[in-house]
């Protein structure tokens, strides 16, 4: 969980700056341990796509694209293409990397966290603290290099956004008279539903929790 992150996204590649007009995200490997994308899995609202089996040493950059833009991207070391592509959403959208059932790294990306000047396109967003992957919104910026984007090396949005605090619920909701929906304001670990412990007043029997449509949902099912 985590140790392989989607470290920058380009969905909205038009009007070009000085990169190639096409689509892409860049993974990174946190992690201190050679990491096979063979059996890893991209999906976001309507596809499910395998990626290419390459393997990636700690610290590597690895940028995604379709297989027909590969080539485009000329002086990125490592890239790989993509076949069955599915294309990104200008607007946002929930993608999640999965492998064997588990999931690796999930962001749920937002139009609205490009600054103002680039809305029109061009620009990728970019994690701005690789050590926090959970940041969210606050941890994602549009790139400040002149070229638009920083694919297969470090991002130029590079700062640090430490997470000093702990997940806070938002909201809670009643789905129907067996099932709550619980609402944080940060990505939960990958481990929550099994470890979490609810109490109720008065007393209720929690049956199982489970996540809901992304990582900072979960679903509560009770037993009476």
């Amino acid at each position: 969980f985590n140790d392989l992150v989607i470290s920058e996204i380009m969905s909205d590649p038009d009007p070009a700056v000085e990169l190639p007009s096409a689509e892409y995200l860049e993974l990174y490997n946190r992690s201190t341990n050679l990491i096979s994308l063979d059996g890893v899995s991209l999906i976001d609202q309507t596809d499910s796509v395998s990626l290419t089996s390459v393997t990636m040493k700690p610290g590597d950059y690895l940028l995604l694209t379709t297989t027909s833009s590969v080539s485009d991207f000329d002086e990125v070391i490592m890239k790989a293409g993509v076949p069955g592509w599915s294309a990104l959403n200008n607007g946002g959208e929930l993608l999640t990397l999965m492998h064997a059932g588990e999931i690796i790294f999930q962001v749920d990306y937002d139009q609205d966290w490009h600054n103002e000047n680039a809305q029109a396109g061009g620009v990728s967003l970019e994690m701005k603290d690789l050590n926090n992957p959970c940041g969210g919104s606050e941890n994602w910026a549009s790139s400040r290099s002149s070229t638009g984007g920083t694919p297969g090396t470090i991002n130029a949005s590079t700062e640090s956004i430490p997470d000093n605090f702990g997940p806070h619920l938002v909201s809670a909701r009643a789905i129907n008279t067996r099932t709550l929906e619980l609402v944080f304001d940060e990505t939960l670990r990958d481990r929550t539903p099994d470890n979490l412990v609810l109490s109720f007043d008065p007393v209720n029997i929690v049956q199982t929790t489970t996540f809901g449509i992304d990582r900072r949902t979960l679903i509560v099912y009770l037993g009476v």
